[in-house]
């Protein structure tokens, strides 16, 4: 698995995750918003965990890259 995420997309995305996180916690407190909060939660907590592992499966089916970084060649 190589990196595929640069720093700045890396910050992004933890503080979006986060934010979403939050978000959802919030939802749960609402009864009539529960699928909802839980779909949010889910999507935050893909954020923070590709944003700590440097790599986003997605990025990988549509071929973005944007990690400076380049894999060293063998």
């Amino acid at each position: 698995m190589t990196l595929n995420t640069g720093s700045a997309d890396r910050i992004v995305r933890f503080l979006l995750g986060a934010g979403a996180i939050v978000i959802a916690i919030l939802m749960l407190d609402a009864l009539s918003a529960n699928v909802l909060g839980i779909v949010v939660g889910a999507i935050g907590l893909v954020l923070v965990l590709t944003s700590f592992c440097g790599y986003c499966p997605a990025y990988t089916l549509v071929g973005i890259n944007t990690c400076k970084v380049k894999p060293p060649k063998d």
